[in-house]
């Protein structure tokens, strides 16, 4: 199959990463490299996220993400991304609805 933005694979990991990058930011707050190459580690590098900046604002703007602290590193400002007690909660919410849903298209492909 020809590699394109439309696959099912690049809508799944567009639909997922927002979710996926509050996941990581779940145990600790981190830099924007830093969720890169723990999302990389965790998924054998098969989940790439190319256009993290976009996705980190639209959580902030929703109030799910906040920028925890910011350091300057080598000249550098490095900002520290966290999750707001508002972004818990909306994991948890959502992670309940991805089970479901998971659930009832596994149910559906067995048929």
């Amino acid at each position: 199959m020809k590699s394109s933005l439309h696959t099912f694979e690049a809508y799944f990991k567009r639909a997922f990463t927002p979710l996926i990058v509050m996941k990581v930011l779940q145990s600790k707050p981190r830099y924007i490299y830093e969720i890169t190459q723990e999302i990389n580690a965790i998924s054998n590098n098969r989940f790439d996220i190319t256009a993290l900046y976009p996705v980190i604002y639209r959580l902030q703007e929703d109030g799910h993400v906040c920028i925890a602290s910011e350091v300057t590193v080598k000249g550098r400002n490095r900002s520290y991304y966290a999750l707001t007690d508002t972004g818990r909660i909306y994991l948890e919410q959502q992670m309940i609805v991805y089970e479901e849903l998971i659930t009832m298209v596994t149910q559906i492909f067995k048929k």
